[in-house]
């Protein structure tokens, strides 16, 4: 599993940008290798035990604009068990389902009420791969996440219907 800083090549660069143009020692947000906070808070008890059983995970957090602006990543490898019980959850819930290229996608907006506004929660499915991204940026992070999962490994299959 890739680290951080290559898990997601477009949000690192968006990240590289934002911190050439404001300084990274005017930055206080944690960015990179981080825990679970916002996973916990937006992915849902499904996803919640779903994470206690895999086999490797990876957070990552992108500072890409100022305070209101997220971007976070969990990936991890999940026992095919535990993936299906996920996405059969995902498919109960008001997600709304899809495929972009070899993987399949849950996708839902949450409306915070705060000062972070709509907060996009999309789940992606690639072979053994999970990948939830949580953000509320108006780029599009989920072929890059996809993108670097396959070319860090090249034989994955993406059927997980």
């Amino acid at each position: 599993m890739p680290e951080c800083d290559r898990i997601n090549p477009a949000a690192e660069a968006e990240q590289r940008a934002f911190l050439e143009t404001y300084g990274a020692e005017n930055i206080t947000a944690r960015y990179g290798e981080t825990d679970r906070a916002m996973f916990a808070e937006f992915a849902g008890p499904t996803a919640e035990a779903a994470a206690e059983a895999a086999v490797q995970e990876r957070n990552c957090n992108w500072v890409i604009y100022l305070d209101t602006v997220y971007l976070y990543q969990f990936t991890a490898e999940l026992p095919s068990t535990a993936m299906m019980q996920l996405i059969e959850g995902l498919r109960g819930s008001d997600y709304t389902e899809s495929t972009r290229g070899p993987a399949t996608v849950f996708a839902y907006a949450y409306a915070t009420g705060d000062m972070r506004g709509t907060v996009g929660v999309t789940h992606l499915f690639i072979g053994e791969v999970w990948i939830v991204l949580i953000e509320n940026s108006a780029l599009n992070y989920e072929e890059s996440a996809v993108d670097a999962i396959l070319a860090a490994n090249p034989g994955i299959a993406g059927d997980n219907s």
